[in-house]
């Protein structure tokens, strides 16, 4: 398919959209049948590209909650490759918030046989690669968790040519807004891309150009707590585990605005043999994870859970009928 940046690229279903689609239709349609056991306002929302961070933002920009009223509470399911059969949720935060930035560096192109009448982005866009790991390691609070990650790196086609500029990703992670403001924006990154460039003769500055922004998803206690005493009741104390917090991102949180009480979760997707075989062998950090061409969730229990944990979830707040 065209991304949205134009490119033609192989896709797959590797993050598990699919299954929460077919989970949330089937909570709605569950619900839709129970009505005259409930009441209040129930919306069930399909947002497209969480993957990029921009789904949750364009819908509310685009005056979702001008559509209909804001919500009293937002709740959030997302498949993770954990034992099929389990929950995983818990209080704080449990995602990190994420930057990403599109990062160009301007050179002078030419022959590979003449570098000294060059200068030559590639070798620049190195030194800004392994520049920016020291952000995280002199510069952070180390009781901090954050990452810093160059993910794509592309400059020139041929061998024997050395190129007119190198583009760079950039990807920052923390639990921290602080953080994350301190590392991006007109800082860190910006500081040590910029400097990078002028110590080596760049012929411009820099661009860098965010592309992403995503803030920690911090799940409220007092959401959280109601919640899990309705999925133990559901699934037995067994199934739900504590969340444990991932440097992954969501931008769920997009979807609760000016301070309205959230709540997500994870359910676990791996067929039970495949994880007791990887189990058995001390090998679970091998497992298929989410993106891997290799990941395939279970479609049973997990379907069923996802559909009875979400329109269980809603159940929880939304208030019951008087029994006649």
């Amino acid at each position: 398919m065209v991304d949205t940046d134009g490119e033609e690229k192989p896709v797959m279903h590797a993050c598990g959209h699919d299954m929460h689609i077919a989970a949330l239709m089937g909570a709605a349609s569950l619900l839709k049948a129970a009505t005259p056991h409930w009441q209040g306002r129930l919306l069930a929302v399909f947002q497209p590209n969480e993957e990029r961070g921009g789904g949750a933002r364009a819908m509310v920009e685009d005056g979702l909650y001008k559509v209909v009223p804001l919500p009293d509470v937002v709740l959030g399911q997302h498949l993770v490759k954990n034992k099929a059969g389990t929950l995983q949720i818990g209080p704080g935060y449990v995602l990190a918030g994420k930057r990403t930035f599109k990062v160009t560096i301007y050179g002078r192109g030419g022959h590979s046989s003449s570098p000294q009448e060059c200068i030559d982005p590639v070798v620049i866009a190195c030194a800004v690669v392994m520049r920016l790991q020291t952000i995280v390691s002199r510069e952070i609070d180390p009781q901090e968790t954050t990452v810093v990650t160059c993910g794509s790196f592309h400059a020139g086609y041929s061998p024997n040519a050395i190129p007119d500029q190198a583009q760079l990703t950039v990807d920052v992670r923390g639990y921290s807004t602080e953080v994350l403001d301190k590392i991006t924006g007109k800082k860190a990154v910006r500081r040590v891309t910029v400097a990078e460039c002028a110590a080596s003769g760049a012929v411009e500055d820099p661009t860098i150009e965010e592309i992403e922004h995503v803030t920690p998803l911090h799940n409220d206690a007092g959401t959280v707590g109601p919640l899990k005493e309705q999925l133990n009741a559901l699934l037995g104390g067994d199934a739900i585990q504590p969340m444990v917090p991932d440097m992954a991102s969501d931008d769920f949180s997009i979807l609760a605005p000016d301070g309205i009480p959230y709540a997500y979760w994870t359910l676990g997707s791996t067929p039970l043999d495949v994880w007791d075989r990887y189990e058995s062998e001390g090998r679970l950090n091998e497992l298929p994870d989410t993106h891997s061409p290799l990941f395939a969730p279970a479609i049973e229990p997990t379907l069923r859970i996802g559909i009875d944990t979400l329109a269980t979830a809603a159940l929880a707040f939304l208030r019951l009928r008087d029994s006649e």
